[in-house]
């Protein structure tokens, strides 16, 4: 007998068959398919995460996001439209379902373009959720947060790593190498969190060195050493997007009678950005700078060595050491780099922004150096900052005759450049690093570009001969000059266009400058270096107290320099002492 179900008992398995594919279908696209066209979500073109784009599915999207501490950032932007006809659809609902550690979200619209090129003449409205981050420490470098988006057609999931952009990597490229009479370099290479250099615009790189004692400046003993006394900590900077850095260890002149020494700096290697603590590069953070004195053979065979990290530059024997008196005992010395690039292939130009220019204002000028050989490459070293193996000859309106050089110790950008045949390299500077010009009249200037390995001497090395007219001293025009480049040093895109207008600034030796400079003391501006250097450089009762109040400020750094811009100060302002018999 057989048997016939009848279509009322049917009904339930067709009813539960239909519930399945209906939940099955909610759950891909969470809602029902739209009766009519054809719907696509779709980015936003030029958002910062990955681009998606889908026909009618469930998707799940992740993404990284680099970011820098208090800048919102668009993390994704949503939106659904209609293929055949452009209509905008809805821009969706943002709902987080993992909140961030380190940062906050918002959400809310923004307009644009889509990313997939469909409709390119439309503006639409995306759902839209940005991400700031807000945890200034940079040992914490990345963040989670996961959300979802919903049209009535569509569910997208997302997930958004967030990495804090700082340099990493910080990194001793080759050995170090003796470049001539005891001068000790290094080069140093760095990366970004984000894999582009470029977006350590707001981030800068470089070094703090303390010496055995607080005395500020720190004084080389003397014998066997003269001349200058650093500043104590030296602290030194350059901008993050250069991905590279050299450090010289020079020493200061000798003096007899020789006798013996020997002590140690202690360096560290930092960086700093926007808002983000300055920060010690891992393991790069207690270097010592060893420097001695000594008679290698108890007889006055005096020699100088500096040593780092393994590597030493040696002056043996000492000027006005005999042969005979290192005769029972000779001293290595390690190889001096070569000059690349011979003096009579390279040529150099200088073009001034402006022939005349007011009392104490900033004189700029296009530094062009260029390969002669018209058939190879070569290579040339400008020094420390592209600008310490320059040296200005000065005749000054009254009839003398001067010659600057800027300093070439510690930190900073390498000067090391390739010219390819026939090609050349430009940079812009501002005479006032070499000499301040504090008399109106015409200067007539030789730039001559030396050798990291020249002991003086300049006759067949390459140069540039000019003039520049200083003219009576302007006020409105000085105030004018100090308060635009405060503006650009605080306001500029990138910190490298904000330090060159704060240096630019620092040379401005005059008092009208010292409030522009006092602007430049706010917190985390990244240039207040600059500021205290230039109030050092003026000195007037007012740069002095502005330099006292900075002994309060918030940063370190700047407490230090300050300190140490006062002592200085106060040990020029002293008589010297008389002599001693």
């Amino acid at each position: 007998m057989s048997v016939h179900k009848s279509p009322r008992r049917l009904l339930p398995v067709a009813m539960i068959v239909l519930s399945v594919i209906v939940l099955a279908q909610l759950f891909k696209a969470n809602a029902q398919v739209p009766a009519t066209g054809r719907v696509k979500m779709g980015t936003m073109a030029g958002m910062p995460t990955a681009g998606y784009q889908t026909d009618f599915t469930t998707y799940t999207a992740s993404g990284t996001l680099t970011v820098l501490p208090d800048d919102k950032k668009l993390a994704w932007a949503w939106v659904e439209y209609d293929v055949d006809t452009c209509e905008e659809i809805s821009s969706g609902e943002w709902q987080v379902t993992i909140q961030p550690n380190s940062g906050e979200t918002e959400i809310g619209t923004t307009t644009g373009h889509l990313a997939n090129g469909d409709c390119p003449d439309n503006t639409y409205t995306f759902g839209a959720i940005f991400y700031t981050w807000r945890n200034y420490n940079p040992k914490i470098p990345t963040d989670l947060f996961k959300a979802n988006w919903n049209s009535s057609d569509y569910a997208e999931k997302d997930t958004t790593n967030v990495i804090l952009i700082r340099p990493i990597s910080y990194r001793q490229v080759g050995p170090g190498v003796q470049v001539g009479n005891g001068v000790l370099r290094f080069h140093y290479r760095w990366d970004s969190t984000s894999g582009k250099l470029s977006d350590l615009s707001q981030c800068k790189v470089g070094e703090y060195v303390e010496y055995p004692t607080d005395d500020q400046p720190w004084p080389w003993p003397s014998p066997p050493y003269s001349g200058t006394s650093p500043n104590n900590p030296t602290i030194q900077w350059i901008p993050g997007v250069m991905g590279k850095g050299t450090d010289y260890h020079y020493h200061n002149p000798f003096r007899t009678p020789y006798k013996k020494n020997a002590f140690n700096a202690t360096q560290q290697y930092r960086y700093e950005c926007r808002d983000l603590d300055t920060t010690d590069f891992p393991h790069w953070d207690d270097i010592t700078i060893a420097r001695k004195v000594r008679d290698i053979t108890g007889h006055g065979c005096w020699v100088y060595t500096v040593t780092k990290t393994g590597y030493s530059a040696t002056v043996a024997p000492l000027p006005g050491v005999s042969v005979d008196d290192c005769a029972q005992k000779s001293t290595s010395v390690p190889e001096t780099a070569p000059r690349a690039a011979g003096a009579n292939e390279l040529g150099l130009s200088v073009a001034l922004s402006q022939p005349s220019t007011g009392l104490n204002e900033p004189i700029f000028f296009d530094l062009t150096v260029s390969n002669r050989n018209a058939v190879d490459a070569v290579g040339l070293d400008l020094g420390l900052n592209q600008k310490a193996n320059l040296e200005l000859s000065i005749t000054a309106p009254d009839g003398a005759v001067l010659t600057r050089k800027l300093p070439a110790e510690g930190f900073g950008a390498s000067g090391e450049v390739t010219l390819a045949p026939a090609g050349v390299f430009t940079e812009r500077l501002f005479l006032n690093e070499w000499y301040g010009f504090p008399q109106t009249g015409t200067y007539r200037l030789k730039l001559t570009l030396l050798d990291d390995a020249d002991a003086g001497g300049t006759a067949d090395r390459p140069s540039a001969e000019f003039s520049v007219q200083i003219l009576p001293r302007s006020p409105a025009e000085l105030e004018r000059v100090s308060r635009e480049l405060a503006d650009k040093a605080l306001k500029a895109p990138t910190l490298e266009e904000s330090m060159d207008a704060a240096s630019a600034l620092s040379y401005i030796r005059d008092p009208l400058a010292v409030d522009s400079l006092v602007r430049l003391l706010q917190p985390r501006s990244l240039v207040e270096n600059y500021a205290v250097d230039g109030l050092g450089r003026i000195g007037n009762a007012a740069a002095i107290a502005a330099l006292e109040a900075a002994q309060d400020h918030p940063d370190g750094d700047v407490r230090a320099a300050a300190r140490s811009t006062l002592g200085a100060l106060q040990r020029n302002a002293q008589p010297p002492s008389a002599p001693k018999n």
